[in-house]
């Protein structure tokens, strides 16, 4: 099946695009998407923190099951004055 990775800040720039589709394996979930996220983008791997999911505009669990043609989108934490 197939999702459309969003991507923002420092996840856009080591992806090197503002949005890709993803092809993974039908009944996968986010943290399926993410491994196979970081196997396109070894450059993931040594983030020094946890992005937070989320699918649709929405915050969403590490387990959280996947339909095909969502939007997926993993945040990095910001900070900012």
């Amino acid at each position: 099946m197939n999702v459309r990775v969003v991507h923002f800040a420092l996840m856009r720039e080591l992806c090197g695009c503002e949005a890709e589709p993803l092809s993974i394996r039908t009944g996968a979930g986010v943290l399926d998407a993410w491994r196979c996220l970081c196997q396109l983008h070894g450059a993931l791997r040594d983030l020094p923190y946890e992005p937070r999911p989320a699918v649709d505009r929405r915050f969403a669990s590490w387990e959280a099951s996947l339909v095909e043609g969502q939007e997926l989108c993993f945040l990095l934490p910001t900070s900012g004055g």
